[in-house]
């Protein structure tokens, strides 16, 4: 993975849409930024080899759905100014469009998408660092060198 797309990601896409959903910590921004570089084997890839799932974050279509359809209505009721944001994204994008496939098509969408996912998990999210957060989801820690490349710590 080049280090360079990965500082890209975190600065352009990771940061400013968990700012946007009012959701931003260091710990979110390192999860979803290591969820993203293993789920896309170093962000390479934004469809499944060979299953349904979408984006760097790897969405499958029913987990969206599972998201809208069982998860929105508590989000709404205890952040509503986040599931309205989300909201906003499909609505401002993709009118007329199914919000499903956009998760391919739109790294902002795909990002909010994956932090209300892990949003809705009780747990907290884990310490903010990422191989303590790699470890927690069982993703493989980048290395010590890649994170000083990007002014992280190990």
């Amino acid at each position: 993975m080049n280090v360079e797309t990965a500082r890209q990601i975190l600065e352009g896409i990771v940061r400013p849409t968990l700012e946007y959903l009012g959701l931003h910590s260091l710990a979110a921004e390192r999860l979803l930024l290591v969820t993203g570089a293993h789920e896309s084997k170093g962000f390479d890839y934004i469809e499944q080899i060979s299953g349904p799932a979408l984006s760097w974050w790897q969405i499958e279509p029913d987990t969206y759905a599972s998201l809208i359809n069982d998860s929105m209505p508590g989000i709404q009721r205890h952040r509503p100014t986040t599931a309205v944001a989300y909201r906003g994204l499909i609505r401002h994008r993709y009118a007329g469009y199914p919000p499903e496939e956009e998760l391919a098509r739109d790294p902002v969408f795909a990002c909010a998408t994956a932090r209300l996912l892990y949003y809705r998990i009780r747990d907290p999210l884990p310490p903010a660092t990422l191989q303590q957060a790699a470890r927690r989801y069982e993703i493989e820690a980048a290395t010590d060198a890649y994170l000083t490349a990007l002014g992280l710590p190990p």
